[in-house]
């Protein structure tokens, strides 16, 4: 009859359904480092230093090379998200709130895609001559989406930082700071969805 330490000193249930955990750590730490210069151009470029809709509706009136370059970044944040949300339900294959974590990132990048629609399709009434207030309302459309897409995505963010936080071969620590950068992401939306447009702007946010 084998030890009674036997069971108890069996390996944990790996991480990772299949495949290496290594690569699949790789993949999705790569995918996340090249959102963010993509993520940070394509926020800079349509909301500047702010999230004010004026000022996003004169850049996209201008018809500006930027702004549809904007549209792209955003496409391939799009993209890289949902490699993200893939290496995730990988690495935590063994913890069902992993498929959760998982789907909500993949819910934020069908929002983002929406959002990014939206601005190519104001950027594309701008272009063929169409008034301003045609233009103004795809941009705060635009803006609109990208608010709900960060709600989304900052209730993501909280369910990786738990995810994180039970899992025994990941930091607790920065499972904590990964849930608390979530709750502010998605108090920060909620606010700028419910308060009245001309509140107060604060800085936007440069990445996903």
């Amino acid at each position: 009859m084998p030890p009674a330490t036997t069971t108890s000193a069996a390996p944990l249930r790996r991480s990772v359904a299949s495949g290496d955990p290594r690569r699949v750590a790789r993949t999705t730490g790569a995918a996340i480092l090249l959102m963010a210069p993509f993520g940070m151009f394509g926020n800079v470029v349509t909301l500047g230093l702010g999230t004010e809709v004026a000022g996003m509706t004169d850049r996209v009136l201008e018809g500006a090379l930027p702004v549809a370059l904007a549209v792209i970044a955003f496409g391939i944040v799009v993209v890289l998200d949902i490699i993200a949300a893939w290496g995730i339900t990988q690495f935590f294959a063994d913890r069902p709130l992993a498929r959760l974590a998982g789907w909500m990132r993949v819910a934020y990048s069908a929002v983002l895609a929406v959002a990014a629609a939206q601005l190519a399709t104001a950027l594309s009434l701008a272009r063929a001559g169409a008034d301003d207030a045609s233009v103004a309302s795809g941009a705060t459309a635009f803006s609109a989406t990208w608010q709900l897409g960060l709600f989304v995505f900052g209730g993501h963010l909280i369910l990786l930082g738990a995810l994180v936080i039970r899992t025994r071969t990941t930091p607790t620590l920065i499972g904590c700071i990964v849930a608390l950068a979530g709750a502010s992401y998605a108090f920060d939306s909620a606010a700028r969805l419910l308060l009245p447009s001309d509140s107060p702007p604060s800085r936007s946010r440069w990445c996903s």
